[in-house]
């Protein structure tokens, strides 16, 4: 039996040491290695900042980092020597978790540490990334193919106290089995608080429920400039233990030991924020609130949001409550969703119940009509979902929140820019990105263009005339680069491929677009 240990951050820190920059100059895992991150992690004191400048880009984890309770430090991954973003990631699948972050009680008096991961991406952990018990912020940074094979709640992000998230990408994770889900972020106590800003949600995986967020015991998260695509919770044909499995294809939010339930606290706000393309097989394809017992009351607060185009089993299903009608209240400003689950009627100060049937424009064409993704482009690592040429929801969101609008503690604001930092119109639109062709693709050739992946099959389809198509790994190795002429349909064979996370981008003269997907 392997032994695995956990390597604790000691030392008492006096409060004149200065802080300090600390580089990583050695990608050994030996603690001892005065080069290596281990090393630096152990002697780092209070408040110092680790930086890395190393030939190679990837830190590999042995065994879980656990953080001392009585420091603050800031972890900056971006690699001195290559520019590009340190991957923490398990040596040879070893290391089930990769980072604990503690709070401690020593003489019955709370310390907790201070960590700041900036510029990181955390790849391939079996259990959990990062487990939050102390104060956590992380900024730049990209969660991908966390809990892929593995059994635990929260692939991604564990959080037991409260975490500020901005600019960060959760892509690909999985919570399967026995876990009760968010395969991205699992919020597992009273209290915990998630801030998150110009973050995207897209290709998380559960077979339980909330495949992006497990938000237990009336957790408060506020959402602003967020983009939630192609996340799914998909309960297995064959479940027989977890009968609610299936609920809440990009977040479900557990209502029980409210504060003050008199005021009906809130549990979501959502600001400026977009739910689409995300599934479900037995709640709501985006958003499910889901009372266990003793349920108290509770709201959800909706600006300047869009939730289109999500489903349960194939069905429109945007928001569903499973509560009784009067614990749950609904506060929307200037926001869009469609019919289905039991949120119909609740519709507040400029808000809109979208008719499916209509088939206005909303979103760029989806990317396959083989399934429901929507398509997501990145730009300054951002994957987002651009709006079509006259969608509805161009010019429809508030430019201010009425005084009269929120009562609660919290300040919300709208913000100035859209997720990608372009500065909102002076008619903005409703949800996470301006309508732009600023994106990278143009409007005609996106709209012409489409990728998709199925059996190991990559399917492409555009208009006739030369055209470039390559294929990178996670990492960026090139796996494939050929030009096409005179054709508009191209069928790859990628049953060589290991399994893993791709990235396929298609150039035809000054246009381009690129897709992600993933081999199991």
């Amino acid at each position: 039996m392997k032994n695995y240990f956990i390597f604790i951050v000691a030392g008492l820190l006096a409060s004149n040491i200065e802080a300090k920059v600390i580089k990583v100059t050695s990608a050994s895992t030996d603690e001892t290695n005065k080069g290596s991150f281990l090393y630096c992690l152990k002697h780092a004191n209070d408040g110092d900042e680790i930086l890395f400048d190393l030939s190679e880009d990837t830190i590999r984890i042995a065994n879980q980092c656990t953080f001392s309770a009585e420091k603050q430090l800031v972890i900056n991954g971006k690699n001195v020597k290559t520019n590009k973003n340190i991957v923490f990631a398990p040596t040879n699948d070893y290391a089930k978790r990769g980072f604990e972050i503690p709070t401690e009680y020593p003489g019955g008096v709370m310390t907790a540490a201070d960590i700041t991961f900036r510029n990181c991406t955390f790849a391939k952990f079996k259990m959990t990334a990062i487990r939050n018990n102390g104060k956590l912020t992380l900024e730049e940074c990209l969660f991908v193919q966390n809990g892929v094979g593995g059994i635990t709640n929260g692939s991604a992000l564990f959080v037991n106290t409260p975490c500020v998230i901005r600019n960060c990408v959760f892509d690909s994770n999985e919570s399967i089995g026995e876990s009760r889900g968010g395969a991205a972020i699992y919020a597992a106590k009273v209290g915990s608080r998630l801030d998150i800003t110009n973050s995207s949600f897209i290709n998380n995986y559960t077979s339980n429920q909330g495949a992006a967020m497990w938000l237990a015991d009336s957790t408060v998260v506020k959402l602003t400039n967020c983009t939630f695509a192609n996340n799914r919770a998909i309960k297995a044909e064959n479940e027989e233990k977890y009968q609610d499995a299936g609920k809440g294809g990009a977040i479900i939010s557990t209502i029980t030991k409210v504060s003050t339930p008199a005021k009906y606290a809130p549990l979501i706000y959502a600001v400026n924020c977009t739910f689409t393309g995300n599934e479900a097989n037995n709640g709501a394809g985006a958003i499910h609130l889901y009372p266990l017992k003793g349920t108290e009351k509770a709201s959800v607060w909706l600006i300047n949001t869009l939730l289109l185009y999500n489903y349960n089993k194939n069905e429109h299903s945007d928001i569903v409550e499973e509560t009784d009608i009067n614990d749950v209240r609904f506060y929307a400003l200037n926001s869009i969703w469609g019919k289905g689950g039991r949120c119909d009627d609740r519709k507040e100060e400029g808000c809109l119940i979208y008719d499916y049937t209509t088939q206005l424009p909303v979103f760029q064409q989806m990317e396959s009509t083989e399934t429901n993704d929507r398509p997501h482009i990145s730009n300054n690592h951002l994957p987002v979902v651009s709006l079509a040429e006259g969608s509805i929801v161009i010019g429809k969101a508030a430019t201010t929140i009425p005084g009269n609008f929120i009562f609660t503690e919290d300040k919300l604001e709208i913000p100035s820019m859209d997720q990608l930092g372009h500065l909102r119109s002076t008619h903005p639109a409703i949800g996470a990105v301006e309508y732009s062709s600023a994106t990278g693709v143009t409007k005609t050739f996106f709209n012409d263009i489409i990728m998709y992946q199925k059996d190991r099959k990559l399917m492409v389809s555009c208009p006739e005339g030369n055209f470039n198509l390559r294929i990178y790994t996670l990492s960026g190795q090139l796996c494939m680069n050929t030009n096409y002429s005179g054709t508009t349909t191209v069928c790859i064979n990628l049953e060589s491929y290991p399994k893993g996370l791709y990235t396929c981008e298609l150039t035809q003269q000054a246009n381009r677009k690129t897709t992600k997907f993933l081999l199991n």
